[in-house]
């Protein structure tokens, strides 16, 4: 960066009047270097926060900085006394700062009334534009720092280009062997690294190979080359599943038992008694984020359901193999509760799903026999938890003597219920 030492006497000149009632926030780009026209802020920021890496780069000797790293709570207080004393505050963010940047933070914080945020060219952009790719056509996600790789596994059931930032641990080669253990359908990999340097590399990556080394930074880049057999989606038919016997929750009472759950976008969906994955499956269609647990305690029925997640891409379905409840505890707590089967065996199933449920959730309850109906009502009645029963009984179409008759399916009750809204 050209001479910032003395930026301070020429910020008139280089930035115009530059008002530090406002907490500058400076993107700087894929080529290392500010948002146009704020090359100077760092060196005449009195208090500059950012990573390591851009403090390292910009901070002048003996300045005052503060760490953007992880637990950025304390960072966040120094800041805001910083603004509230009147000193001039600059934070230095990768590329955009509002993209996966540090922006939604300061904005969540401050209020973008109190920010000035001036983005800069990111990876993702010098990215699409090396690969001549309209970002409209991909799904952009974030694996940097991130445990959670739903979003790329959301991302990878609908069937485009996807753009993930990585990290040292989710680098090129890990994100694409995880797409290959959720079933995703086939892909090209291509991993980008150092864009904007001189030392930049486009390469197409060997999923097979063990493990391989990538230069910081990089991202990732997932080509789909096919698309799934059946595709996932409410009203597959039956026939797309493989199942056990006819040991699966056929269509019809798929459709109002998804319905009663009532699915919303970011949502931590278990499906309990998973059989052969047909409701994981159609949930995980309705989710652009969140997840599907699909509990299941048959090893063999189990592998159905990795099966049917391969047929329809349903990447966010992951498969827990274990007896619940006791295979339970280690999950997410739901938002949705589905329970396809066991209850006639086992109510501390009911009991801890109950439990772990967040206040405002939904359970849904498949049910044939009359006595586990009146068990599992009795239960909500007990708690005042408001609930609802349908009973479904659907017959489909069947060939008979040249013609064609309704055959009934058996009836199935669907008992749903909401568990109430935590008190202030």
């Amino acid at each position: 960066m050209r001479g910032f030492h003395d930026a301070a006497f020429r910020l008139q000149d280089a930035m115009g009047n530059v008002d530090w009632r406002f907490l500058q926030v400076v993107g700087v780009g894929a080529n290392g270097e500010p948002a146009q026209g704020c090359g100077d802020l760092a060196a005449a920021a009195e208090v500059l926060a950012g990573g390591r890496a851009l403090l390292d780069r910009f901070a002048l000797p003996g300045a005052r900085t503060v760490l953007l790293g992880r637990g950025v709570g304390k960072a966040m207080d120094e800041l805001e006394r910083a603004l509230d004393q009147g000193r001039r505050v600059a934070v230095l963010a990768d590329g955009d700062p509002l993209h996966f940047g540090v922006g939604k933070v300061l904005v969540r914080r401050f209020g973008s009334d109190r920010l000035r945020i001036h983005p800069a060219l990111s990876s993702m952009q010098l990215a699409a534009a090396r690969l001549g790719i309209a970002m409209e056509n991909m799904d952009l996600v974030s694996l940097h720092g991130r445990k959670n790789f739903n979003p790329l596994y959301a991302a990878a059931m609908r069937g485009r280009t996807i753009m993930a930032l990585t990290d040292a641990s989710n680098n090129p080669a890990a994100l694409a062997e995880a797409l290959r253990k959720r079933g995703a359908p086939p892909f090209k990999a291509l991993a980008l690294e150092r864009l904007g340097r001189e030392d930049e590399r486009i390469r197409v990556l060997d999923i097979d190979a063990p493990a391989q080394n990538f230069a910081e930074p990089n991202l990732a880049v997932f080509e789909p080359l096919g698309r799934p057999e059946f595709p996932a989606r409410l009203g597959l038919p039956d026939e797309c599943f493989a199942r056990e016997k006819n040991l699966i929750t056929k269509g019809p009472v798929r459709a109002v038992g998804l319905a009663r759950l009532g699915i919303c976008a970011e949502d931590t969906v278990w499906d309990l008694g998973a059989g052969s994955g047909a409701v994981s499956v159609e949930a995980a269609s309705f989710l652009p984020a969140g997840g599907v647990w699909a509990v299941e305690a048959d090893e063999h029925r189990a592998g159905l359901i990795r099966e049917n997640r391969r047929r329809t891409g349903a990447c966010l379905v992951k498969v827990v193999q274990g007896r619940a409840p006791a295979c339970l505890e280690d999950l997410p707590d739901p938002d949705r509760v589905f329970i396809g089967g066991g209850l006639s065996r086992d109510e501390g199933v009911l009991e801890t799903a109950w439990s772990r449920l967040k206040p405002g959730g939904r359970l849904v309850a498949h049910l044939t026999l009359l006595g586990s109906l009146e068990r599992v009502r009795r239960f909500f009645l007990d708690r005042g938890a408001p609930h609802e029963l349908d009973m479904i009984q659907a017959s489909r179409s069947a060939e008979l003597a040249e013609d064609v008759h309704l055959s009934a399916l058996n009836p199935i009750f669907i008992l749903s219920a909401s568990k109430p809204e935590a008190q202030p």
